[in-house]
């Protein structure tokens, strides 16, 4: 592998092990402020990582009644919305997924 990557893999790794460990070695918490905020990062890190997993196919748009993914996701979300549950909201997921893609083709 080339030794850029290799360097710039590393420097990620450091940063964000830094980045993890330095607010608890210095006992660094956050003000009463900003934790609504910091309570809203993670919804939209999953919104983030999800919207183009889901709306997107093949690297390009794809109808939404053509895309497997999407389809599937809407049942899965039913079930995590009813049940707060990641088993039960995972194993939707797949199942959901394998009837809709034997379905779409």
């Amino acid at each position: 592998m080339i030794p850029e990557v290799w360097l710039g893999g590393l420097l990620l790794g450091l940063v964000t092990y830094a980045s993890r460990s330095l607010p608890l070695l210095v006992n660094l918490r956050p003000s009463e402020r900003f934790r609504p905020f910091l309570d809203a990062v993670a919804p939209a890190v999953v919104a983030a990582l999800l919207a183009p997993a889901l709306l997107l196919a093949d690297g390009g748009w794809v109808a939404p009644w053509q895309n497997p993914a999407l389809l599937a996701a809407l049942p899965a979300a039913l079930v995590a919305f009813r049940t707060r549950s990641l088993g039960w909201t995972t194993l939707a997921g797949v199942a959901a997924y394998a009837v809709v893609s034997a379905w779409v083709g």
